[in-house]
């Protein structure tokens, strides 16, 4: 078991479950339990579109809500690249592609008794938020089950720039996730189409391992292949010439 939200979690929601559901026999599924940072501020209707959005499903007990994030309460205490980066990272997530797998970030909310189908938190995760969004598609079977609800969720940005590098660090642990997934192909009794509708929207998510990937191709492999095609350009076949032309023209 690592340090961490992950493993908080875990042990928390374990011991709500055995109070709420074992010795006081409530429905899981009727209880509602929201995931928050220490630094969290929800906005003062966040658990009505919560429960809004749950009575709008067809069945909305094996779900995740989240609001998008928002981390301007000490925007002004940053250095000007992290603004930068904490507008672009709030932007993107406040207006995310619908058509896409919108995945929580720290904050959200999903019922007691998915959480507890799930199996609760993997407690050797760091991307907690992610993962369980993962494992909420992989038990509905490839669909989308992170619900978007219009309802910001303040939190604190890290101002200095050697926090923030480490802070990003922490997020790349992301890249992990690949793993898992392709695990899920090998040991899980899954049909094609659904393993590929959750390893999908892995490959498109922001930090995954391909979106890394591409983002290493576009700053360090194609220029260093652009260099070499200059300096050994006499050499190169006509077509591979041709291809590079075109592609940097």
């Amino acid at each position: 078991e690592t340090v961490g939200k992950h493993s908080n979690e875990n042990v928390a929601v374990r011991e709500v479950y055995r109070q709420l559901v074992e010795e006081e026999g409530m429905d899981p599924f009727e209880v509602m339990m929201t995931v928050v940072d220490a630094d969290s501020l929800l906005s003062t209707s966040y658990l009505a579109h919560v429960e809004a959005a749950f009575n709008k499903q067809l069945d909305g007990r094996r779900l995740v809500y989240s609001g998008p994030l928002n981390t301007y309460r000490n925007f002004a205490d940053a250095g000007l690249l992290v603004q930068m980066y904490e507008i672009m990272r709030c932007n993107t997530d406040t207006f995310h592609d619908p058509l896409k797998c919108y995945y929580p970030q720290s904050n959200y909310s999903l019922s007691l008794g998915f959480i507890a189908e799930l199996g609760y938190w993997s407690i050797d995760t760091m991307p907690e938020d992610v993962h369980t969004a993962a494992k909420a598609m992989v038990n509905n079977f490839g669909s989308l089950s992170t619900v978007a609800i219009p309802a910001l969720i303040c939190n604190d940005l890290v101002e200095n720039y050697g926090d923030r590098y480490t802070q990003a660090k922490r997020h790349q642990w992301g890249i992990t996730e690949m793993a898992w997934h392709f695990a899920l192909a090998k040991h899980m009794n899954l049909s094609f189409s659904s393993w590929w509708a959750v390893f999908g929207a892995e490959n498109r998510r922001a930090g995954s391992f391909f979106s890394c990937a591409q983002i290493f191709a576009s700053f360090i492999v194609l220029p260093s292949a652009g260099v070499y095609a200059g300096l050994y350009w006499d050499t190169l076949n006509p077509n591979i010439q041709a291809y590079v032309y075109i592609y940097f023209a």
